[in-house]
């Protein structure tokens, strides 16, 4: 068999940033026999894709984080009672959630799967929600001098921001995934 038509298709996965399948044709012109010297050439342009394909998707996270930061750091500036309950609700567990979701998809590699996507959305949604909830709620109870009276306070506080942490969480990976498999370029 002629190995040039695998070695073809493993540079066009690559140039796609389809690196599994880029690996799935260059171990097929292997068994075929192809050039060494191309072979090495394509071996290392996929270790080279593998080792840096998660850049762009980084980018994309640090643009979340910041988003999310700006939006908490936003909303942190006025109590919930200022904003209605309903509308903080909307703000802090649905829109900044949501936008750091879109960012997510937007900028997840194309070998992400919905999964993947999901799980990265989770996790920053998560941290993002308990890094505010939890340095609000200590504002608050440090202010109200609960965290001297009250032994529970801090059980309370943990658990709040877990289930708020949870929640938003939950919105941005549902978001991420939602999208469809973006495809390669």
């Amino acid at each position: 068999m002629d190995p040039e038509p695998d070695i073809l298709k493993a540079r066009q996965a690559l140039d796609q940033g389809l690196i599994s399948s880029a690996k799935q044709h260059l171990t097929a012109a292997k068994m075929e026999g192809a050039d060494p010297q191309a072979l090495r050439e394509l071996e290392w342009k996929v270790q080279y894709a593998e080792q840096h394909k998660h850049s762009h998707s980084h980018k994309f996270t640090v643009i979340a984080l910041a988003v999310a930061a700006v939006g908490y750091f936003v909303l942190s500036f006025q109590s919930p009672g200022q904003w209605t309950q309903i509308g903080w609700g909307i703000i802090a567990f649905l829109i900044i959630p949501a936008i750091q979701g879109v960012i997510l998809a937007l900028g997840a590699h194309p070998e992400y799967d919905r999964t993947q996507r999901f799980k990265n959305g989770l996790g920053l949604g998560a941290a993002m929600m308990a890094a505010y909830t939890l340095f609000n709620l200590l504002i608050v109870s440090s202010k109200i001098g609960t965290h001297k009276t009250e032994p529970d306070v801090p059980t309370v506080v943990l658990l709040v921001t877990a289930v708020y942490s949870l929640a938003a969480g939950l919105v941005c990976g549902l978001v991420s995934a939602m999208f469809p498999k973006k495809e390669a370029a």
